[in-house]
């Protein structure tokens, strides 16, 4: 019974927002990424080259905060969620990891410290993906339900 509560837990919070971060990246994302030679390193190219090829005739263009900013936020909620997760629930130092980072990316990019642009939506939906995390774990009371 405790496997299916934390599934429970685990899919929508983690696993489903880095998988909807991943297909964006895959299906809008230029192929120059190194990810898609590490795609085709294992052998998945073609299945990727489909994938993108239906997602574009759909001929539907998400707006560039979709495409661009939207996986960085995803990519904030998931780990803020796993290490709240983690420590069922309550608020801990490593809490902030999540945030510094996505935030430490943006402002380096900024400063060409990092490869990228700085993009203030990026920052404004890795902040609100930290936050929305906490408060939507700490409203549903996570931390009663795993201990």
């Amino acid at each position: 019974m405790k496997n299916y509560v934390i599934l429970k837990q685990w899919i929508p919070m983690v696993i489903l927002p880095i998988l909807i971060g991943g297909l964006i990246y895959v299906g809008y994302r230029t192929d120059t990424l190194i990810m898609f030679d590490w795609f085709d390193s294992l052998g998945l190219g073609a299945v990727i080259q489909e994938f993108r090829i239906y997602i574009n005739g759909l001929n539907v263009r998400p707006p560039n905060w979709f495409i661009y900013s939207l996986p960085d936020g995803l990519w904030v909620y998931a780990f803020t969620s796993a290490i709240l997760l983690i420590w069922n629930g309550r608020l801990s130092w490593w809490i902030i990891i999540p945030l510094i980072t996505g935030v430490f990316v943006e402002i380096a990019q900024a400063f060409h410290l990092f490869k990228g642009t700085f993009d203030y939506v990026d920052l404004l939906l890795s902040i609100s993906a930290f936050f929305s995390s906490i408060l939507i774990l700490k409203t549903k009371n996570y931390e009663k339900k795993l201990c």
